[in-house]
């Protein structure tokens, strides 16, 4: 039976003989594997030798991929010959995020608390900008983000209540701060950049956000769970939720829900899921979860959510009825939630308790089509 799948999946995949390769990363064990993006065969396995932080980012011409290590290492993979170059940014790095050009680094670091710019073909640096108030607290980077449709990084900070956005779009206005009447005819003076920060204020930090589809709004969570809508073309908060424990916004899936936007969010403290509406920005309903979920994983075309819980068990949520389905096969309850996907969402690639093989998982059917034995 399962040769039989395997071999329609290759040749349902197999259509698309140009799909770019898949990389698939296990961020604990600090390994990256690159898959053919039609048979999903092993092309190479890279170990970087320590862990590594669980987001990669792919540049825009497939020719190079990027990780952060927690020990404040940014790392750049050539994708095609297989090369890695490093570089030492901080003691210990939150986030990595890539700008949606390709240009340009943002690293986000808890030690020393500061955001570093990076040229991303040569991982030299461009600026290092501390993170502090205008009192100057120190405060460390909570986390980095690419906001592509305002060609800017967005972060947040652990210690002060602050939301700073960086732009990298060369056409942007300056940024001047305190009062200024006028700022045409020279009466104030703009922050010098590149990258000059343009502060939010918040109340209290955030530690976790996640974007609206339109790009205008972040949905932000802090200490004890409280949810913060922040305008950005504003500046302030618009919304204040209060939900039954700590959301994690950044671990959460958006979905199509009562026909608009809306974001699931795991309750970190609790088994509960919150369906929030992205537009009226309020709790549309609330999913018992079974068990402590926490994280969230999915693609935008796949038809299913998958919940992961504290033990690293797996549970699968259908996106149209929002209900759990009421059991899985004995190989996904024995594979991990999907470390990636397919370019067109319709694969997803687990890894199989024990680390021994990859598995290609149909994100329709939820059937195994393929393992894929690592050496």
């Amino acid at each position: 039976m399962m040769v039989a799948l395997c071999l329609s999946c290759v040749a349902r995949a197999a259509d698309h003989e140009a799909a770019r390769p898949v990389l698939a990363l296990d961020a604990a064990a600090g390994k990256l594997y690159r898959l053919d993006g039609g048979s999903f065969d092993l092309l190479r396995q890279t170990d970087f030798g320590y862990p590594v932080n669980d987001a990669i980012a792919v540049a825009p011409d497939g020719g190079a991929a990027f990780l952060s290590s927690p020990q404040g290492w940014v790392v750049k993979l050539d994708l095609h010959g297989g090369q890695t170059r490093a570089a030492r940014v901080a003691q210990e790095t939150a986030a990595l995020a890539l700008s949606h050009d390709g240009r340009y680094l943002m690293a986000a670091n808890r030690a020393p608390g500061t955001l570093v710019a990076l040229d991303a073909g040569t991982l030299a640096p461009l600026r290092v900008q501390e993170a502090k108030d205008k009192q100057g607290k120190a405060s460390a980077v909570a986390d980095v983000r690419t906001l592509p449709g305002r060609s800017s990084f967005i972060a947040v900070m652990r210690d002060i209540p602050e939301l700073w956005e960086l732009s990298y779009d060369e056409r942007a206005e300056p940024i001047f701060e305190g009062l200024v009447h006028d700022y045409k005819m020279g009466e104030g003076i703009a922050l010098k950049g590149p990258f000059p920060p343009r502060r939010t204020l918040l109340d209290p930090p955030l530690a976790h956000f996640h974007f609206d589809p339109s790009s205008a709004h972040v949905v932000g969570a802090g200490p004890g769970g409280l949810l913060q809508v922040i305008h950005l073309d504003i500046r302030r908060k618009i919304r204040e939720l209060r939900l039954d424990g700590a959301a994690r916004p950044d671990q959460g899936v958006r979905v199509d829900w009562q026909g608009g936007p809306a974001l699931l969010l795991p309750h970190q403290d609790g088994a509960l899921l919150s369906v929030l509406d992205l537009r009226a920005w309020r709790v549309l309903r609330q999913l018992p979860g079974g068990a402590a979920i926490r994280r969230l994983v999915s693609h935008d075309r796949a038809a299913h959510v998958w919940a992961v819980g504290e033990d690293g068990r797996v549970r699968i949520l259908d996106k149209r009825s929002l209900m759990f389905l009421p059991a899985i096969s004995s190989a996904l309850a024995n594979a991990s939630a999907p470390l990636a996907w397919a370019q067109d969402g319709k694969f997803a690639i687990l890894r199989e308790r024990g680390g021994e093989a990859l598995l290609v998982c149909d994100a329709a059917t939820l059937e195994i089509v393929k393992r894929v034995p690592l050496h």
